[in-house]
């Protein structure tokens, strides 16, 4: 295992040419715009620690796998690039404040928001600012984007469009509460789930409202999107699939014995869906009807996002357990056991997966050998 230090490294800028990206890359947060949390890469069944990096600060930041490179943000306000073979620094960038959103990576590009406010866009080669937008209150969010258009959203209660090469603010819509989530894009609209309860669908092109419609609940996590149906959980004990024709439920998925808030957000493939809750178990949620097909228990809650890689879905805890289980049954496949919370949800790409720590540091998977 391969270990290596933010605090020795922290002067190290190391210039490369970066590689094109693949099918296989992890290139935003949930993976796609339609935030599925489904990765093309595939997973090996059984995975051992490549190596370690330790940053200055805990990292709730969702990390992006693209070319030979990991980037991932820390409360540390560093984004950090990190070599996805051995973990050493390959390029950082100091923000000017803690990092919580997940880095999205576009044609050689780095974009991300922090704690103050500021939207970054960055050369993602060599850590290069060149542009940056500022918002009222802080950006937990990651960015969803759409041609050349960027959709932010902020605690200062509003939604932003950029123009992706400049930064330049095309719109800007208020809701009634923070957004801590990341916007979906469906066809013509992006679409957000706001800390009131509220989902709000907005024209992709003029920031227009389109329609909305009330949950009921708190929504912490980002909602996903097959392009027919919303689904997302609530701090209601609910997953809920969202007609986007109807703007109505299609179905309400409850635990029956356990009531517990969900933070995360769920998993899309084929006919099924995957979320982890804070009642301490992954749950498998038949999309065509809600039926709960199967549970798995851990031994603390989740509030990071599950990751699907096949019939594999992978997901850590706040007690620092990595999880992986079969998507179909919901058996365990392989375990990691890990000290520090997982807030952070996981990155799957070019065969690796990368999990940051609420301890700082930055664990990186890849195949066992036999």
């Amino acid at each position: 295992m391969h270990h290596q230090t933010g605090r020795l490294l922290g002067a190290a800028l190391l210039l490369f040419v970066s590689s094109p990206v693949l099918a296989d890359d992890w290139t935003m947060y949930r993976g796609n715009p339609s935030l599925t949390g489904a990765a093309t890469a595939s997973l090996a069944r059984n995975l051992k620690v490549k190596w370690v990096f330790e940053a200055e600060d805990d990292v709730e930041s969702s990390a992006a796998i693209v070319g030979d490179t990991v980037y991932v943000g820390s409360l540390d306000g560093t984004l950090y690039g990190l070599k996805l073979d051995d973990g050493s620094i390959r390029m950082q960038f100091k923000a000017k404040d803690a990092i919580k959103s997940s880095p999205l990576v576009h044609k050689g590009r780095l974009y991300f928001g922090d704690e103050s406010g500021t939207f970054y866009a960055l050369n993602a080669a060599d850590g290069k600012e060149l542009w940056r937008f500022e918002a009222e209150a802080g950006i937990a969010a990651s960015a969803n984007f759409d041609g050349n258009h960027l959709y932010i959203g902020a605690y200062d209660y509003n939604l932003y469009c950029l123009d992706l090469e400049t930064g330049k603010k095309l719109w800007a819509r208020e809701t009634d509460g923070y957004i801590h989530a990341t916007p979906v894009l469906v066809g013509t609209e992006v679409i957000i789930a706001g800390c009131d309860g509220l989902i709000r669908a907005y024209h992709k092109k003029t920031g227009d409202p389109a329609w909305q419609y009330e949950i009921g609940g708190y929504i912490a996590g980002s909602p996903v999107s097959d392009g027919r149906t919303l689904y997302l959980g609530t701090f209601g004990n609910e997953v809920v699939a969202l007609d986007l024709t109807t703007h109505k439920p299609r179905w309400t998925y409850r635990h029956p014995e356990r009531a517990f808030p969900f933070y995360g957000s769920p998993a899309l493939k084929g006919d099924m869906l995957v979320i982890g809750g804070r009642d301490k178990m992954i749950h498998g949620i038949q999309i065509k009807d809600g039926k709960g097909l199967w549970t798995h228990k851990s031994r603390a809650k989740f509030d990071a996002s599950v990751v699907i890689s096949g019939d594999l879905a992978v997901v850590g805890d706040m007690s620092g357990r990595l999880e992986m289980v079969d998507i179909k049954t919901g058996e365990k496949v392989w375990r990691y056991e890990g000290d520090g919370a997982m807030i952070a949800s996981p990155a799957v790409g070019r065969g690796h997966l990368v999990q940051g720590l609420k301890n700082g540091l930055i664990l990186c998977f890849s195949k066992a050998k036999p």
